[in-house]
């Protein structure tokens, strides 16, 4: 699940949520949405990982963007 919320004081419109595993070359992406300030937004994403994976941990990239502006945060995430 990835939480987006709107700190500004104003509304932010054509936001896009990008996840991806460069490592594994999948990348999904959101509808294009809208937030109200002080609102938060919720999406969730699924990925399938290869069984015969030795990777310990994944690498996740998620991009948060509009028209005006991007953030971008890695995440690792434990593979059992």
């Amino acid at each position: 699940m990835i939480y987006v919320k709107n700190y500004a004081a104003i509304t932010e419109k054509d936001i896009r949520v990008t996840v991806s595993l460069p490592e594994l070359n999948q990348i999904q992406y959101s509808r294009t949405f809208s937030l109200k300030p002080k609102q938060t937004h919720i999406e969730n994403f699924i990925f399938k990982l290869p069984v015969n994976s030795n990777n310990k941990q994944e690498v996740i990239d998620v991009t948060v963007s509009n028209n005006k502006d991007k953030d971008s945060k890695f995440v690792f995430i434990d593979v059992e």
